[in-house]
């Protein structure tokens, strides 16, 4: 993944930096959110999960560093009818795409979600994927994908491990009170510096 490393950081901070800039107007703005970087352990732990070749969340994402790791999964499935390398969508196209598919969950996102996320599995899982991107303390993350074909059908699985993960009946991120402590990051400028020390629970 070492050549999609950029595309999916920035892709991850561009997002959480127009929730940190108020500019996602339905939902309250965090307190201190970080810029997320890259790390090599939780990339290794989603090479793990994908080469299995099944969408399937594992329970071995933690890590000594990350207790409460959080994890993003998608399977895409690409038909082959028309199988031309022109017709068929890049792995940069389809990060992109399970990325914002992930995040596009703000709109199940109520206020009341947000400072207590909750228990109702059914609800949950409307929720997870973007509960776990828009962690506050999530400064770090690592992912992998893998791509296969069988039976005239392209299969494109990525998955993301986080630094942080959701915890039910707590919030998702803590609501705007004060400002980052060491300032703000220069490319996103409603997300904290990276170094900000944040509560790893």
């Amino acid at each position: 993944m070492s050549y999609y490393r950029n595309l999916i950081v920035n892709e991850h901070n561009e997002l959480r930096n127009l929730l940190a800039s108020g500019q996602m107007k339905q939902l309250p703005s965090p307190d201190r959110l970080a810029t997320m970087q890259w790390h090599e352990e939780l990339e290794k732990l989603a090479t793990l999960n994908v080469k299995q070749c099944l969408f399937n969340y594992d329970q071995c994402h933690n890590t000594l560093e990350f207790r409460n790791s959080g994890q993003n999964l998608i399977m895409l499935n690409i038909s082959t009818l028309d199988d031309s390398p022109s017709s068929r969508p890049t792995n940069e196209t389809l990060i992109k795409y399970s990325i914002h598919s992930w995040w596009n969950q703000w709109r199940n996102v109520t206020w009341q979600h947000v400072e207590k996320f909750p228990k109702d599995k059914h609800l949950t899982n409307s929720l997870r994927h973007f509960a776990v991107m828009a962690r506050d303390n999530s400064t770090y993350l690592g992912c992998a994908a893998t791509r296969w074909l069988k039976q005239n059908v392209h299969h494109f699985l990525f998955a993301c491990n986080y630094a942080s993960n959701f915890i039910v009946d707590k919030p998702i991120y803590k609501l705007k009170t004060i400002n980052c402590q060491i300032g703000y990051d220069k490319k996103y400028q409603g997300l904290c510096k990276a170094g900000e020390q944040y509560d790893k629970s």
